[in-house]
């Protein structure tokens, strides 16, 4: 019920929410955070305790029926996780890309209802529960029912260092397999499934283990058993830490064989589960029989509910510590090895627990000096592990193989070849693992070229990401009069940014940027992005996007840009949604403008058309803008019309020297080249994208359809299809020049573009116009001549591809 209810929930609480952001006037943005965890949390609290609530009440229920304590818990624990497993499973592969998120909360909803209906059949036929405990083996030594030696205290303390370490390890080890298998849904709905899938199997094996132990050694055994799975834990992780550098090789190899044996790309996330689960299920195993260890130690004497609840509590709390801690402050602080290597302390300190517990429960102490000694060698352990660090090669790991593998040529699939594509071509001028993400700034050696990755994802670059980033800063204010207002989505190399800061009549300009390693590795590109942060105009927005619009009042800008990462990234995609959109056009003032860089690789068809037709049916008039071909796309929407024309783009370039010279720059020396760069209106967008299905927040539906097709090439042909069926005409936009010299200008700059076929229809327009022109007699015979030249270049190319199939094809017959 609660579920169902809670998406209004978090409507009723906005008002407290703004109100207090309102109060902090913007305040720090930690506190604000930490507002937000504490007011968000406290609604999450109630349905959550009834989660917790259940695994010891089915505990207590067990305690009365016949079976080992250490079992009971142990399947118990194992089938509670086990059950996540295919929780998770189930959402992130089938329900929420299937149905969608409310419809999946419904159809968990109805699970519990029917869960409640099954505990309801089953009361009927049970009876009360007596305060009975769970039985002791006969087989037991005497000692089991000793409950106090000076010892007991230590169980909450070790719980809470098992339940720490455990979520320290998780955010570390989802921090590299990030790095190894990508940001999408599916990749952490991969990484969880494992983790459970260790926790839960080693839940189930644990109990038996548990069992075993308090056989053979009563309390003794079970806490010389909790001791040797706490060592078992850390020394698992650590050994596995040795292995982070062979996991983008690893991923490389799955790939090729994958791709070599025919198989649907979808199978390939089998292989990824599978570099998961290497990774994370032997320690898992460990951490998951740890838990009823514990509760097999402290159920001696009491029923085994109360104890559960106890352990439970006190390993919660820790999970709680080790995923607040883990993410906010270890990851960024001790980086990934630092951060495993002080939860494998965390292991070996709660195993001095449990040995010095088993000392003291003994009958007879041990001698002081056997206890010195062990001490001594667990200290020495962890002095070790804290020295001896593994390897760790930044520009390998963030090499993002789980985008770029297919960019690998047949010969590169090798460990040599990963190296030469990765690394070997790039000097390292800046890591840093920050709070949401690995930030890498690296050179081409000999080349000029910097490009910074997000996580491996290349995000920006002094080379081909130049037009696009230079283009999406000004092509907003060709339409706008007056900005006074301006907030860009999105630091990154600060490029785009900073060509924001050359238009000189905006009075205020917000950059939002949600991880503060960003800002840093930002100054590696001051040398072309003019430095925006020194601007004084320039306020710097520690935040996410989506939260930042929220929080402003509505007509509060003048221009948005929006230049995030890629849509298919989980934490990203939803700042490509419909309800982002329509939220983002409520903050524009009358007139305003929004500039928006959608991808054309690395999706389908429908997923283009889907991202389109969101952001067209958002805004009243929209242009299109091309400004890598095949590559990127520039969308400009307003309620107002958008009037575009050479004497427009004339107007704003002449007004600012250094706006007209970044985008001489990038090729766009005169007007006319950047209405070379205009694909179509919004007339023709929506025949483009008629019957596509829209990207809300509810369907996520670019999410979970884009990574499918991360590795195709499919870049070209939703190009061509994008502009299918449109007369090329429409796509040259005559009516922007206002006479003859202005269609010359413009047929001039198509030749630029080395686009031929455009620069005679341009010109032919113009013969109409002026049959005698003297230059249209001169030029058009050389374009025609060059055209033709292309066609027959473009003719060669394709006999020779046809050729190179042929020979594939006889020697594949001759094999």
């Amino acid at each position: 019920m609660y579920a169902v209810l809670f998406p209004f929930l978090l409507q009723a609480i906005v008002p407290v929410y703004t109100g207090l952001y309102a109060a902090m006037g913007g305040g720090d943005p930690l506190a604000f955070a930490l507002i937000q965890f504490v007011l968000v949390g406290f609604f999450l609290l109630p349905p959550t305790i009834c989660m917790g609530a259940t695994l010891p009440l089915l505990a207590r229920f067990a305690s009365s029926t016949k079976g080992e304590a250490g079992q009971q818990i142990g399947r118990l624990y194992g089938a509670n996780t086990i059950g996540a497993v295919c929780g998770v499973g189930l959402a992130g592969f089938f329900l929420l890309p299937t149905f969608g998120l409310s419809t999946t909360t419904w159809i968990t909803a109805g699970g519990n209802v029917a869960l409640c209906a099954m505990a309801m059949a089953l009361n009927t036929g049970t009876g009360r529960i007596k305060g009975v405990i769970a039985p002791v083996s006969t087989a037991a030594k005497p000692e089991v029912t000793r409950q106090d030696g000076g010892w007991a205290w230590i169980l909450p303390p070790l719980a809470l260092l098992a339940g720490t370490a455990t979520l320290v390890y998780e955010v570390s080890w989802f921090r590299v397999l990030g790095l190894i298998l990508g940001g999408s849904a599916y990749a952490f709905s991969t990484m969880l499934l494992a983790f459970l899938l260790g926790i839960g199997s080693g839940g189930w094996l644990g109990g038996f283990a548990a069992d075993a132990a308090w056989k053979r050694g009563g309390v003794v055994g079970g806490l010389l058993l909790l001791g040797g799975l706490q060592v078992g834990v850390g020394m698992l992780a650590y050994s596995v830490m040795w292995q982070y550098n062979e996991l983008p090789f690893v991923f490389v190899e799955l790939y090729e064989w994958f791709m070599s044996s025919g198989l649907d790309y979808g199978w390939l996330w089998v292989g990824k589960l599978g570099i998961a689960v290497t990774v994370m299920l032997p320690p898992c195993l460990l951490m998951g029989a740890t838990f009823p260890a514990m509760v097999r130690v402290a159920s001696s004497d009491t029923a085994l509910g109360a104890t559960t609840g106890r352990i439970y509590g006190w390993n919660t709390v820790g999970s709680i510590l080790g995923a607040f801690g883990g993410g906010i402050f270890l990851l960024p602080t001790f980086h990934v090895r630092g951060t495993v290597v002080l939860a494998v302390s965390m292991n070996l300190i709660a195993a001095g627990l449990a040995l010095w517990a088993a000392g003291r429960a003994r009958d007879k102490t041990p001698e002081l000096g056997m206890q010195v000694m062990l001490g001594v060698c667990l200290l020495a352990l962890i002095g070790l592990v804290n020295v001896a660090k593994a390897p760790w090669n930044p520009l390998l790991m963030t090499a993002g193989m789980y985008k770029y593998v297919s960019d690998l040529e047949p010969d590169e699939f090798n460990r040599e070849g990963v190296l030469e594509f990765a690394v070997e071509p790039y000097e390292l001028l800046f890591y840093k693992e920050g709070l949401s993400s690995v930030v890498t700034v690296a050179q081409t050696a000999g080349e000029e070229n910097i490009w910074l990755a997000n996580n491996g994802k290349v995000d920006a670059s002094t080379s081909i990401d130049m037009p696009t980033q230079v283009m999406v800063a000004h092509l907003p204010f060709v339409f706008i009069d007056d900005p006074k207002d301006v907030v860009v989505i999105g630091l990154a190399s600060g490029i785009t940014a900073g060509s924001v800061t050359l238009q000189s009549r905006p009075e205020s300009i917000e950059i939002v940027e949600l991880e503060p390693a960003v800002v840093e590795a930002s100054h590696f590109f001051d040398d072309y992005n003019y430095r925006p942060l020194e601007d004084p105009r320039v306020t710097l927005v520690a935040n996410d996007g989506r939260n930042h619009l929220f929080l402003q009042p509505e007509g509060r800008y003048d221009v948005i840009i929006s230049e995030p990462p890629n849509p298919w990234l989980t934490g990203v995609s939803n700042l490509f949604t419909r309800e982002f959109w329509a939220l983002g056009k409520t903050k524009l003032k009358p007139g305003g403008v929004w500039g928006q860089w959608v991808q054309m690789y690395g999706m389908d068809h429908e997923d283009l058309r889907t991202l389109l037709r969101t952001f067209t049916e958002t805004y009243a008039h929209v242009l299109l803008f091309s400004t890598i071909e095949d590559a990127d796309l520039v969308l400009v929407g307003s309620d107002s019309p958008l009037d575009l024309t050479a004497d427009r783009i004339g107007e704003m370039m002449n007004r600012d020297e250094k706006v007209a010279k970044d985008l001489a720059a990038v090729g766009c020396e005169a007007p006319e080249d950047v209405l070379t760069r205009y694909l179509v209106a919004q007339d023709k967008i929506l025949e483009f994208v008629e019957g596509a299905e829209l990207n809300t927040d509810d369907n996520m539906r670019i999410e979970y359809s884009a990574p499918r097709h991360l590795h195709e090439d499919t870049a070209q042909d939703n190009f061509a299809k994008l502009l299918k069926g449109a007369n090329v005409r429409d796509t040259v936009p005559l009516e922007t020049v206002k006479d003859v010299p202005g269609m010359i200008d413009l047929a001039e700059a198509y030749t630029r573009r080395d686009d031929y076929l455009k620069a005679l229809l341009v010109l032919k327009a113009a013969s109409e116009l002026d049959p005698m022109n003297e230059i249209i007699f001169e030029r058009y015979p050389i374009y025609q001549a060059e055209l033709r030249r292309q066609l027959a270049d473009e003719e060669e190319g394709t006999t020779e591809d046809e050729e190179g199939t042929t020979e594939d094809e006889e020697g594949t017959t001759e094999e």
